[in-house]
Order: structure tokens, then sequence, then C-alpha cells
């Protein structure tokens, strides 16, 4: 519950403001009486505010679609009337630095002709820099590499890391995947 000096200093405060009429919000003047691109800066911002408003009450959830329909036609009205101001700034003062909405492309700065990167330098990687890494510069020939062991059989070795050679009778000390078998004979 509010107490009594609350409940009189918003009495006092509305009194005030009923007083002073130099608080009350001012309502935009028409087009045809903003005579100068100062006056028109100067209500710009309003319109955008509204717009916002109009667009931010637009989207809650509860309202009726008659109501967001309303507000739909409020912001098209203001969008019109925002872009007839920016028309008259641009009328009264053609050197008038506005915003006018329209979206545009991206536009490169730099020309097509300045398309070099400037200074490029060398990056030094030890590991490439081995002799080993290095790229073969004798050139072979297509000639060289057809004639090069085309004629000559395959040969098949099998590496004894690869694969394990059992002699008959004897048993196998590492399976397939290399681990010892254990056996039962073992532990005795």
């Amino acid at each position: 519950m509010a107490r009594n000096y609350e409940k009189n200093f918003g009495q006092l405060n509305r009194w005030w403001l009923s007083k002073n009429p130099s608080n009350k919000p001012v309502k935009r003047p028409r087009l045809a009486d903003l005579n100068s691109v100062e006056e028109i800066q100067k209500w710009l911002p309003s319109v955008k505010e509204e717009i916002n408003f109009c667009l931010t009450q637009s989207q809650v959830p509860c309202y009726t679609d008659k109501k967001v329909g309303e507000y739909h036609k409020h912001v098209l009205k203001l969008e019109i009337e925002y872009k007839r101001m920016l028309k008259k700034a641009k009328s009264l003062d053609s050197r008038a630095v506005m915003y006018d909405g329209k979206v545009r492309p991206y536009i490169k700065k730099r020309k097509e002709d300045e398309e070099g990167e400037g200074p490029v330098s060398q990056i030094i990687l030890p590991v490439l820099d081995l002799p080993e890494n290095q790229p073969v510069t004798s050139q072979m020939t297509l000639d060289d590499l057809s004639s090069q062991n085309n004629d000559a059989p395959l040969k098949f070795e099998p590496s004894s890391t690869s694969m394990n050679v059992m002699k008959q009778n004897e048993k196998p000390q590492l399976n397939i995947l290399g681990l010892s078998y254990s056996s039962s004979d073992d532990d005795t």
C-alpha cells in the first residue's frame, strides 16, 4: 500500500504537469509546414521511432489480426511520409546528406587493375627445405616412361614383417593381431 506522502507527490506531479504546457508532446507538423532542411532533419527521427514502435507492436502475439493489420497500414503511411520528407529535403537543398533507405549493392573501392596484393614474402619451412623433400628437376619424357618396365613381369616378394610364415608342426607364437597366445600348458 502506498503511503500518504507518496500519494501526495503523485498528485503534486500530476498537477504540475497539467499546469506546465511545455512538457506536452508536440505533434509532428505537416510536411507543407516544414520549410527548411533543418526542420525536416529535426522530425525525421520521430518518424523512424514511430515506425519502429508500430513494427514492434505488430509482432505482439496476443493482438488480434485486425489490430495487427491496423499497425501495418500505419507503418505503410509512415514510410510514405518518411520518403516524402526525404524528397522535400533533397529539393530544398541538393547538397543535404540524408539517408533515403534504399538498399544498394556493395561496390568495390579498389579498382580492378589494382588487384596486386603488394609485396609477397616467401615463408621458410625447414622441413620442406630438406633435400629429400625437394622436387625432382630431371625432365622425363613420355617415351621414357612408357618404355621403362612396361614389358617386365610383375614381381611379388612377401615381406617377413607383414606375414608370419609357419613351419610344419610348429606352434604359432603370435596370433594375427600380434598378441601372444595364452596356453594352459605354459602355467605348469
